[in-house]
Order: structure tokens, then sequence, then C-alpha cells
């Protein structure tokens, strides 16, 4: 697992080339969760985000770090 400096944000999955590429889950030091494919260090791929301070979830697909579609969102 990978924490950063403050350890209120880490990351554990897959790492190619000391990037994130493959299936991994993020907190953010927001509290936000993403779990999920990664390629080249970004959300690509299927996913989960959960916005802990909106109290929502998108389950779909991402692009180069973009959900593509709204259609996975939930409250």
């Amino acid at each position: 697992m990978d924490y950063d400096s403050a350890g209120k944000s880490y990351y554990e999955g897959d790492w190619v080339n000391n990037v994130r590429h493959g299936w991994g889950t993020r907190q953010y030091p927001s509290g936000n969760i993403y779990q999920g494919m990664w390629f080249n260090n970004v959300r690509h791929g299927e996913g989960t985000m959960k916005w802990v301070d909106r109290d929502q979830i998108y389950t779909g697909q991402w692009e180069n770090g973009i959900q593509v579609s709204m259609g996975g969102h939930t409250l």
C-alpha cells in the first residue's frame, strides 16, 4: 500500500513501470474512494467512485480519468 506523506490518501493495487496500471483502490484526501481499473496512472475502464461529501456513487466506464456516462450514478 502506498500512502501520501500526510497519511490521508493511499493507493493499493497494480503498478507497471512505477505508475498505477491494472486493478486498484485509491482513497483521496477528501475521503472519496475509487476502486477499479487504471491505465497509465488515470482511471480507465470499469470502476466505481464514491463521493463521500455528496453521498453519490458512480459505477461504470471511465476513459482517461473521466466517467463516460451518467447512467451509473446512484444517490
